[in-house]
């Protein structure tokens, strides 16, 4: 007993430095909005608070439900800061890694006139570490009338909390 109990203790020992943490949360609403030369834009602000590179993918809504298939035939998608940013949204998803301890700035903007879409998205990380929080994100909506810029609302994302 005592030699199977002691196997199992040093198998538990050399795993728990290739387990793969991870972690969501839901951005609890977006909007994009273009009119003539009035619009608004969504920004969410994601910061790795560890020391390694950690991986983000971000799902998108629409209000009805839906998950935002063509957000690229009406929105451009932009993240700042960030590496290896897949823009294409072939799985209906964007992926990108963030160095460890950085920030980068995801953003939706409306391009085509008379278009309004708002809903809301979920954010998820994944890092081979034993990290139990990976990242703490905030978001805004941003007005522009004319060219001048407003700022509408704040977005609370897991109540500022890590996650």
């Amino acid at each position: 007993m005592k030699k199977l109990l002691l196997t199992i203790a040093i198998c538990f020992i050399f795993t728990m430095g290739v387990v793969a943490n991870s972690g969501s949360a839901v951005i609890p609403t977006f909007n994009s909005q273009k009119d003539g030369n009035n619009y608004q834009r969504t920004t969410v602000q994601i910061s790795n608070i560890t020391k390694e590179p950690i991986n983000v993918e971000i799902l998108l809504y629409k209000s009805n439900g839906n998950l935002w298939y063509d957000i690229l035939s009406t929105v451009n998608v932009t993240v700042a800061n960030a590496l290896n940013f897949d823009g294409s949204s072939a799985d209906n998803s964007f992926q990108f890694s963030l160095n460890g301890n950085q920030t980068c700035c995801f953003t939706l903007h409306a391009y085509i006139n008379g278009h309004t879409e708002f809903g809301y998205g979920i954010i998820k990380w994944t890092q081979n570490s034993p990290a139990v929080h990976g990242l703490v994100a905030r978001g805004q909506q941003w007005c522009v009338i004319g060219s001048s810029y407003a700022f509408c609302s704040s977005i609370t994302i897991n109540n500022g909390q890590p996650f």
